[in-house]
């Protein structure tokens, strides 16, 4: 099963929680959701949201047009910014059309875009098909009709957080300078090579650059060490095999390169705060 069957697996019809933190909605309220569309039905034309909606697309094609004349092709894995009180089109152009969606309050987000929190110039994020970000929406959404009213100014940080987090993976995903075109090189290698155990200065060597420097480098631009940015992602790659069901926890250790299934489960659980196991049992 690929990501958007699995998610649709746990939903099976199209679902929202709609929650509010004070009486005034351009700062207070908070959405979550997940929707199935088609070509007939599923597009937005000329369509001027009041908050601002962040949506994921897990599945299907489609195209962002807004009143400036921009005209953006939409695929599975970017993440739709509409932006309060902008007016634009999403249309749908095939039949799988998936989503995950969250909102918040037009103040919370104008005030996080003045200072680069988010990216108020760019309407269609690349993060691609990160699987943490996945979870972290879905347990947002999970999150969020259970929470009590306490609990709500926490998730209000959980949903911005999901925001920064596509953000940053679409930075990551869009280099351009020499230095970035380095840095794009490693981040490839690394996700071409994520089973096979690289070290810092086996990615360091393959650009060409000394470790420290290529270090130093990579931390500046990213807020993430090297060493940490391939463990992240590899224990992202055990969640996606995790999450496919067809390995068993020592299966997938081997495959990601891990001397025994004990150090990968140790390792797994301190980044996700769950085993393998407990983990797996979240989709079957």
């Amino acid at each position: 099963m690929n990501i958007a069957e699995i998610v649709h697996k746990k939903f099976q019809n199209n679902e929202s929680h709609h929650r509010v933190l004070s009486n005034n909605n351009s700062l207070g309220v908070l959405l979550s959701g997940y929707v199935r569309k088609n070509s007939i039905n599923g597009s937005h034309i000329n369509y001027t949201p009041q908050e601002y909606h962040g949506l994921f697309v897990l599945s299907g094609k489609g195209i962002y047009k807004d009143t400036e004349g921009r005209e953006i092709s939409i695929e599975s894995g970017d993440f739709i910014q509409r932006f309060p009180n902008k007016t634009h089109s999403t249309i749908v152009t095939t039949d799988d059309w998936s989503e995950l969606y969250l909102s918040i309050g037009h103040n919370v987000f104008n005030s996080l875009a003045e200072i680069y929190v988010f990216s108020p110039d760019k309407p269609v994020l690349t993060p691609g098909h990160d699987f943490e970000l996945i979870q972290q929406m879905l347990d947002f959404h999970e999150r969020l009709d259970k929470a009590n009213r306490i609990e709500l100014p926490l998730l209000m940080n959980e949903a911005i957080s999901i925001i920064s987090k596509a953000t940053y993976l679409d930075r990551i995903n869009r280099t351009t300078t020499d230095e970035m075109n380095i840095l794009a090189m490693s981040i490839k290698y690394i996700e071409e090579n994520i089973t096979n155990r690289i070290s810092v200065e086996d990615v360091a060597l393959y650009v060409n650059m000394g470790y420290e420097k290529f270090r130093k480098l990579f931390t500046k631009q990213y807020r993430i060490s090297p060493g940490n940015y391939i463990l992240n992602r590899r224990i992202n790659a055990a969640q996606k095999l995790l999450s496919a069901g067809n390995l068993s926890v020592k299966e997938i250790s081997v495959e990601l390169g891990y001397p025994d299934s004990y150090t990968f489960s140790k390792q797994f659980k301190k980044l996700t705060g769950h085993t393998p196991s407990e983990f797996k049992r979240f989709y079957y």
